[in-house]
């Protein structure tokens, strides 16, 4: 969406974060319940879409977000070294 904007400012933000966004993805990812929330979440989209219900489509981004984000919250407790927040 970055570059799809026609703002290259966001593409080039974006690639000089690529390595951070990895780590940080893979970190993400390595948790058996991200993976099986995103996973859920990408069905629950095509399901929708198959359906043409696509008024509920913003209801289960939001709910995706909060419930991703919760997950990421709970583990910053255990950041590895190289992504840790200073200061927590």
């Amino acid at each position: 969406l970055a570059f799809a904007s026609g703002n290259p400012i966001y593409g080039l933000i974006l690639n000089g974060m690529k390595g951070l966004y990895t780590r940080i993805g893979r970190h993400y990812f390595a948790n058996p319940e991200a993976r099986s929330l995103a996973l859920g979440f990408y069905h629950k989209l095509s399901a929708l879409c198959s359906e043409g219900a696509h008024d509920q489509v913003y209801e289960t981004v939001r709910r995706y977000g909060h419930e991703s984000g919760e997950i990421w919250h709970r583990m910053q407790k255990n950041l590895p070294g190289d992504l840790a927040i200073q200061g927590r």
